[in-house]
C-alpha cells in the first residue's frame, strides 16, 4: 500500500511545533520590570529545552529523508513516537528549569526521580527511532525483492 510520506512529515512537523509551544507556553508578557527580569533568567532553561527538542526533530527529519516509502507500521510507530515527544517536553522543561534557575525539590530523592522520568522518556524516544528505522529497512528490503 502506498502512503503519502509528505502528509506524515507535515503532521509530524505540526506536532513538533506544538511541542515547542508547550516549552514556551508559560511565558507571558510581564506587567512589571521585576517580572521581566525573572523571565529573562528562565531563558537558558528555554534554550536548553528547545535545543534538545530541535535535535530530536533533526534526527526525525534525517530518518524521513532516508526513506522513500512508508507503510502502516511506520505510520503507527511515528504516531507513538510523536505522542512520547509531546509528553517528553514536560520533564525536559522541568529538568532544564531546575538546572538553570533554582531548585524545585524538597529532597534529593525527588531530584533522582526527575532524572529517572527524564531517562525513561529519552530511552523511549530513541527506542522508537530504532523501531522506525527497522520498519523502514523492512520496507526497503521488500522493494528490493519485488524488483
Amino acid at each position: 500500500m502506498n502512503h503519502s510520506k509528505q502528509r506524515v512529515e507535515a503532521f509530524s512537523d505540526a506536532v513538533f511545533a506544538f511541542a515547542a509551544t508547550l516549552i514556551v507556553v508559560s511565558l507571558e508578557v510581564p506587567d512589571h520590570f521585576d517580572d521581566l527580569k525573572e523571565i529573562i533568567y528562565l531563558f537558558p532553561s528555554f534554550a536548553l529545552s528547545f535545543l534538545a527538542l530541535a535535535l530530536i526533530w533533526k534526527t526525525h527529519y534525517n530518518l524521513f529523508r532516508r526513506i522513500e516509502h512508508i507503510n502502516n507500521s511506520l505510520i503507527y510507530l511515528n504516531l507513538l513516537f510523536l505522542f512520547v515527544v509531546l509528553f517528553y517536553v514536560f520533564p525536559l522543561k522541568f529538568l532544564t528549569g531546575t538546572l538553570t534557575f533554582k531548585s524545585r525539590f524538597s529532597s534529593l530523592d525527588q531530584l533522582g526521580e526527575i532524572f529517572i522520568i527524564y531517562g525513561i522518556g529519552f530511552m523511549l524516544v530513541f527506542f522508537l527511532f530504532s523501531l522506525m528505522y527497522k520498519s523502514a529497512s523492512k520496507i526497503h528490503e521488500g522493494e528490493k525483492k519485488s524488483i
